[in-house]
């Protein structure tokens, strides 16, 4: 399963003050730490297009690693690809939806031949409160690419995971939504720190939840440097089956 890690993140106050100084040193060594600790990708989210193409650059000078290029905007995504072209085996687009960037990210999606995360999200509409109406739109956006001429396995769905805190039920519908996906052959993805948001404990609520989706989870968007999620996740590969000969299990012990 492919770990991506959500840190490089110019939201993080040391990551966007690292970026705002141009400081190479700190980025680079935080992009190493993330893969060190067994992350597989990068999302990169900066809310510029030159900050964004100069964190990857930056990046890219150091280590040759799968980004993912987190951003709604299309001008950001063109600065992002045009750092990434030739990458197109490492590269994926975080995010399309069922709304007005669809048009214009599937036709980037589709030119340099990257992957892409689809959220099960209607602009209009919004977020379906059952895992049919999740799995609906994902259909719909599956139905855009496919016209597009962007292939069902470029394609990461995202039944987007809310809080528990503000509803004890998302948790359940977003698992429920993912099992609906895979019976229908989709590849899937979550970002899992958004189950346990304003609540005590989150690592504890993350690694629970987790073991949950395993077997659902093509990918999974989380924290790397949290050792219980990431404790957890070796286990449960063990476990399920995922991780075959518990060489991955025997490695992180050792």
């Amino acid at each position: 399963m492919l770990v991506i890690s959500e840190r490089i993140n110019q939201l993080i106050k040391k990551v966007g003050e690292a970026i705002k100084a141009r400081d190479k040193t700190y980025v680079q060594e935080f992009a190493k730490e993330q893969i060190e600790r067994g992350a597989g990708c990068l999302d990169i989210y900066v809310e510029d297009a030159e900050g964004m193409k100069w964190v990857i650059e930056t990046i890219k000078e150091v280590m040759d690693v799968c980004i993912c290029i987190d951003t709604t905007e299309t001008d950001i995504l063109k600065a992002a690809l045009s750092v990434c072209d030739g990458d197109k085996d490492k590269t994926i687009v975080n995010s399309i939806d069922l709304g007005k960037r669809l048009e214009p990210f599937l036709n980037q999606i589709k030119k340099h031949g990257c992957e892409c995360v689809a959220l099960a999200i209607d602009e209009k509409a919004g977020i379906p409160d059952s895992a049919e109406g999740r799995l609906e739109v994902c259909k719909k956006i599956l139905d855009a690419a496919s016209k597009g001429g962007i292939e069902k396995d470029k394609i990461y769905f995202d039944p987007l995971v809310l809080p528990v805190s503000v509803n004890s039920e998302n948790g359940l519908i977003a698992l429920e939504t993912l099992e609906l996906l895979k019976q229908k052959g989709m590849k899937t993805t979550i970002g899992l720190t958004n189950i346990s948001q304003d609540l005590p404990n989150r690592g504890l609520l993350e690694a629970a939840y987790l073991v949950s989706c395993l077997r659902y989870l093509d990918a999974v968007m989380l924290d790397p440097t949290d050792k219980q999620v990431s404790s957890m996740l070796k286990a449960g590969e063990a476990v399920l089956g995922l991780d075959k000969r518990c060489r991955h299990y025997l490695r992180d012990y050792r």
